[in-house]
């Protein structure tokens, strides 16, 4: 299972996305219990921010860089 698809269930599951911060270690736990060797971690990281920063650009929020 990629990151990708990783995130997407665990959004569906429940509603969000994992705390920031504690992406990585949600996830793979999450991978676990649904009985999937998770990615690694820099692509876990990487869908979320992908995924944060689309939500905040749908809610009219642009990010600073």
């Amino acid at each position: 299972m990629t990151a990708y698809d990783l995130v997407t269930r665990y959004q569906q599951e429940h509603g969000t996305l994992p705390p920031e911060g504690c992406e990585v270690t949600e996830l793979q736990a999450f991978g676990q219990r649904i009985g999937i060797t998770p990615p690694d971690a820099d692509s876990i990281l990487a869908v979320c921010q992908t995924f944060r920063q689309r939500q905040q650009e749908a809610a009219g929020q642009w990010r600073l860089f």
